[in-house]
């Protein structure tokens, strides 16, 4: 999982040098790399598994689509027109999008950036909306839970690896989905104790450097 990692450093690498060269008209070019981006997917579409999920430019459509995102809330009062959102719409666009993920498929192309502008609308809607009819926010274990994410999601793949890999060899969990649950439960519990461990002894000292740079 560690290669969109990856991918996103070199985003961060490069953006900022765009950003010094040609200034806020860096992001008028950020629809037309999208499309390039889906267009580079759809000639990719019946090629390696490994070059249509793992090149750069298959998937650096989702940071483009961030990238607008913030854009248009920092120049153009993107979080005004979420604060003004009815609670209808935003029911109706979170109902579109799980109809697409239960029964729209799993097309290769769009579906990256379908999954990028929901998880934009999500972020947004959470942060500025009144209408909003929960709040993440809210859930103080969630909120905790937040702080260890990045460890969780650079960790947990290890972790299901590890299970898939060891337990089969003693135990056959084909058919028992009550053992088969277990095994996802200790991989979260392993997960979860890597990430901890991790934020506190790896990323937490790099987090103070960064306040330290950025006075």
């Amino acid at each position: 999982m560690l290669w969109s990692v990856a991918v996103e450093e070199q985003f961060y690498l490069v953006l900022p040098l765009l950003i010094t060269a040609f200034g806020r008209k860096v992001f008028y070019s950020f629809p037309v790399l999208i499309i390039g981006s889906i267009l580079f997917r759809y000639a990719s579409r019946h090629g390696s598994l490994y070059f249509l999920e793992f090149h750069t430019f298959n998937v650096c459509s989702s940071l483009f689509v961030g990238c607008l995102a913030a854009y248009f809330v920092l120049y153009h009062r993107l979080g005004a027109w979420f604060e003004r959102l009815p609670r209808m719409y935003i029911i109706a666009v979170y109902a579109l999008f799980f109809g697409y993920y239960f029964f729209g498929g799993n097309d290769k192309v769009i579906t990256v950036l379908i999954y990028s502008v929901f998880f934009a609308f999500f972020i947004l809607e959470q942060n500025y909306s009144k209408a909003s009819f929960y709040k993440m926010g809210g859930a103080k274990q969630l909120t905790t839970l937040g702080k260890y994410t990045y460890g969780l999601y650079a960790y947990h793949m290890i972790f299901i690896s590890l299970l898939l890999v060891w337990i089969p060899s003693y135990i056959d969990i084909k058919g028992n989905y009550l053992l088969y649950f277990g095994c996802w439960i200790l991989a979260f519990a392993g997960a979860l104790t890597a990430a901890v461990l991790s934020y506190h002894f790896i990323e937490k000292p790099f987090l103070t450097l960064k306040e330290k740079f950025s006075r």
